[in-house]
């Protein structure tokens, strides 16, 4: 299943390349939802290919019913982006902990300006599979 999104957001193209891409880890304090981000890896390859790992936790919201049913991982995965320092293009992979089957998540984030380079114009490609037949998984996974 893949998806696409456009965004518009008013802040200049620089600033977004390096809160959504190259320091997206630090932004955990400001989402309700995320309880904490661990930045594992950060490294740059000779190429000039920088990749950052880092592992998410959602704050768990579920019923005391389920709370007991619920572990851990259920609220956890792991992000790997690769972006080069001269390229607004960035590329995704998301490795949920919860499922035990073989999943793809990936993405590709292009950030170009917009409104005289007032504004950046985010577009977001989605790709999961592996998931088939399990739709409330995929409805998480793209919310995510």
């Amino acid at each position: 299943m893949t998806t696409g999104h456009i965004l518009i957001v008013r802040q200049p193209r620089d600033r977004e390349h390096s809160v959504l891409v190259a320091r997206t880890w630090e932004i955990a304090a400001h989402i309700d939802d995320i309880e904490s981000v661990e930045l594992v890896e950060h490294r740059t390859v000779d190429s000039g290919v920088n990749s950052a790992r880092h592992v998410w936790r959602a704050k768990p919201s579920v019923p005391k019913l389920r709370a007991p049913h619920v572990v851990g991982d259920h609220f956890r995965w792991t992000a790997i982006v690769e972006w080069r320092d001269d390229d607004y293009d960035s590329r995704w992979r998301i490795e949920p902990h919860a499922v035990r089957q073989e999943v793809s998540c990936c993405a590709s984030v292009k950030l170009s300006e917009a409104i005289g380079g007032r504004a950046t114009r985010i577009t977001i490609d989605t790709s999961i599979e592996g998931l088939d037949g399990q739709t409330g998984v995929q409805a998480i996974a793209y919310r995510i």
